[in-house]
């Protein structure tokens, strides 16, 4: 039974492949990160695999190089496979399931916050009247 790729072993595969693919295409780093609306460094850490990347931007990356969004998934080195697809695309769902979690929580606590702010607010215009 072969074990899930580290994150870091993914986001280095991943920007090696996108990597090769500009090349073929004949793509810049200038107009990469451009249509990206990146800085220079971001933009050459993903190639790096320092920054990973979320599914919306490989879908960004796949679009202005052309190309199927599997394309831009790495492969494997001695059978020139996709990963196994399910432990990629599990790997991302609960990557998108924990992102939405942290925004959900994030939002409840904005939303106290300013039912708070509201109440005292309130309070002070009631003491005004």
């Amino acid at each position: 039974m072969k074990s899930i790729p580290l994150t870091q072993e993914i986001n280095k595969q991943v920007g090696e492949q996108i990597e090769h693919i500009r090349h073929l295409k004949k793509k810049n780093v200038k107009g990469m990160m451009s249509a990206l609306n990146l800085t220079e460094s971001g933009y050459r850490n993903i190639e790096r695999g320092i920054t990973g990347i979320s599914v919306v931007r490989l879908f960004q990356i796949a679009f202005i190089l052309n190309v199927d969004y599997l394309s831009l998934l790495p492969y494997e080195k001695n059978e020139g496979k996709v990963h196994d697809e399910n432990n990629f695309m599990n790997s991302m769902k609960q990557q998108v399931i924990e992102n939405y979690e942290a925004r959900v929580k994030q939002y409840k606590e904005e939303n106290n916050f300013l039912k708070e702010r509201k109440k005292a607010l309130e309070g002070m215009l009631s003491k005004l009247l």
